[in-house]
């Protein structure tokens, strides 16, 4: 059944969101199998999002070790991740670590066993369901609460031991060599909707699917396990990419007590979590002891000088990593007004100046003085005729035509 971030929506019999695995803290656990074998292939290291909803009770547990109560993401309860400790979410007395062991390619030094451990950590309400989801991408580790961005800190990709590490949530059996008081990072309280993906999503992508169940066949799901089983010691994979997990009941390490994680009614969707307000998150790093071995911290030891008398050295009192109290400066708030000019530009024309054009190249004007052609007269027979003038004494001349001989 899908549902969203509607309050009144009715409750099935199961739990809006079906059923959840509740652990004891003492010797429960699931086993998904190996790390390698969950992913499609290696470049999970630089990129995966694993997202769930957990309710945390009863009392956290760490180790004591040398006498020595160690308060760090590996030596605390696991809500999930790998065996020996390199990457997940861990749950202390009074925080929830979400870290990993980090190496740079491009950096021979952060190569395991001495990759430096990031982390980013807030706090949590005993008894009340949250969301936790981890993004490793593009660079960083980011942790969010309720769909909120508690913090980021760089991280390029996850360490791992030459021996293949097994995923586990819920709980985890530790290596018996350090067996002092205590062999078992258990989880005590309930944990389901848990999502792995071979993509890092963002924080809308977070948002839009905390609240309701998937389809399983997401893009980057590699594995869904919403506890839709309600009995059994199988917890199977909703994706349909068969990465079934198996309930256990303590190892040979740790005796089981006859009981494995219960099945129960679930209360991850039934109320719309708070809007979480990020604080001010104190980091530090330390470098991972060789697998399965746990990282160790090496105290330190200050100098004090004082004029005249020899230096006296004081050792740091535990190798517990030292309380840091962040301080917050606030960021400042600026106002800006734009700055518009004033100035006033007339807008000036100037006439047009006048051109008086040279004779030249025009050509010169020509008067085309006509005259008309005199008339002519035709001659009349008068002027053809020649005038001839008799004699009147000549009557009777006759013309006699001249005969040549």
């Amino acid at each position: 059944m899908t549902v969203g971030f509607a309050p009144d929506l009715a409750v099935r019999a199961d739990g809006l969101a079906g059923f959840a695995l509740s652990f004891d803290g003492t010797d429960d656990m699931v086993n998904l199998g190996r790390t390698v074998d969950l992913f499609p292939d290696e470049g999970w290291k630089e990129t995966k999002t694993v997202s769930l909803w957990v309710k945390p009770e009863g009392t956290a547990d760490c180790s004591v070790i040398n006498g020595i109560l160690r308060i760090e993401p590996a030596q605390c309860d696991n809500i999930f991740g790998d065996f020996a400790r390199w990457w997940g979410i861990s749950r202390g007395p009074t925080q929830i670590w979400v870290w990993m062991a980090c190496y740079d390619p491009a950096d021979p030094s952060t190569y395991p066993p001495s990759s430096p451990i990031r982390l980013i950590q807030f706090g949590y309400n005993l008894n009340e369901w949250m969301h936790i989801a981890l993004v490793h991408g593009n660079g960083f580790l980011s942790a969010y609460k309720n769909g909120s961005l508690i913090g980021s800190v760089n991280c390029i990709a996850t360490a791992q031991p030459p021996a293949q590490p097994v995923l586990f949530f819920g709980g985890m059996i530790k290596a018996d060599s350090q067996n002092q008081n205590h062999s078992f990072w258990g989880f005590q309280g309930q944990i389901d909707e848990l999502r792995i993906y071979s993509t890092a999503l963002s924080q809308q992508e977070i948002q839009n699917t905390m609240m309701t169940e998937l389809n399983g066949n997401e893009a980057g799901l590699v594995a869904y396990y919403k506890m839709s089983n309600d009995s059994g010691l199988m917890v199977s994979d909703d994706s349909g990419n068969g990465k079934d997990g198996q309930l256990m009941d303590g190892t040979t390490i740790v005796a089981g007590n006859g009981t494995p994680p219960l099945w129960v009614v679930s209360g991850a969707f039934d109320n719309i979590p708070p809007t979480v307000v990020p604080s001010p998150t104190s980091t530090w790093t330390f470098t991972p002891s060789p697998s399965p071995l746990p990282p160790t911290i090496t105290p330190t030891r200050t100098a004090t000088f004082t004029p005249g008398v020899n230096p006296t050295f004081t050792s740091s009192p535990s190798p517990v990593p030292p309380t840091i109290t962040t301080t917050r400066t606030a960021t400042p708030t600026f106002t800006w007004t734009p700055e518009i000019p004033t100035a006033t530009i007339a807008n000036t024309r100037t006439p047009r100046p006048t051109f008086t054009p040279s004779p030249s190249p025009f050509p010169p004007t020509v008067t085309n003085t006509w005259t008309p052609r005199p008339t002519r007269v035709a001659p009349t027979q008068s002027d053809i005729t020649p005038t001839r003038t008799i004699d009147p004494n000549m009557d009777n001349f006759i013309f006699l035509p001249l005969v040549r001989k």
